[in-house]
């Protein structure tokens, strides 16, 4: 069963940080300001770099990984 996130946290994260397969409760989107995110979801695989934005219906299980630069 995936982990269940609320959808509205801000967060910074740290270089290589990975995230195990889950979903937000609320669909949301996720604006990339440095660095890069591998995202692999419902919709496939995507490599998201500063200025990017990831869109993200509610419920939508996905897993990310966190770019060498955070």
């Amino acid at each position: 069963m995936p982990l269940v996130l609320p959808g509205e946290e801000v967060s910074l994260n740290e270089p290589g940080r990975q995230f195990a397969r889950h979903h937000h409760l609320k669909g949301y989107a996720a604006l990339i300001v440095s660095g890069s995110c591998d995202e692999a979801g419902d919709r496939g695989r995507f490599r998201a770099c500063a200025g990017d934005v990831l869109i993200h219906r509610s419920f939508e299980a996905h897993q990310d990984r966190i770019g060498p630069c955070g």
